[in-house]
């Protein structure tokens, strides 16, 4: 099997013309290629973890390339936890949002649904 279209896809083109690029978990070599290359750079850590300085890094990186930093999007990648409470929790995130350690959030959901509620449902609302 094989099926055909029939035409073109009915929505408009993405922003960037392409698929959003995306890259994690990056060595050194990988973060030139990532400021040439990346919409999005996903950093593990939090700003306790240098993430700060990474971000600054990168938007350098990326100005040094010759592209506005701002076209890159750098999330700190986040697993919440169950054993801290949702306000703890909310804490962390806003502080590493305000201390510019990053342009927003990877949430890192474990397996049972569960957990997103949680997040969702407690979390979420203290960040309001």
């Amino acid at each position: 099997g094989f099926f055909s279209v029939r035409g073109p896809l009915n929505v408009a083109r993405s922003p960037q013309d392409t698929p959003v690029l995306v890259l994690s978990d990056l060595s050194e070599a990988d973060l030139d290629i990532a400021a040439r290359t990346a919409d999005v750079i996903l950093l593990d850590g939090g700003p306790l973890d240098g993430t700060t300085e990474r971000y600054d890094d990168i938007r350098r990186r990326v100005t040094a390339c010759g592209r506005d930093p701002d076209a890159v999007k750098v999330l700190t990648n986040v697993a919440p936890t169950a054993d801290s409470k949702p306000a703890a929790r909310a804490d962390r995130l806003e502080k590493e949002f305000r201390a510019r350690g990053c342009d927003g959030f990877n949430i890192l959901m474990p397996a049972q649904l569960s957990a997103l509620d949680d997040f969702v449902d407690l979390v979420l609302p203290e960040l309001r």
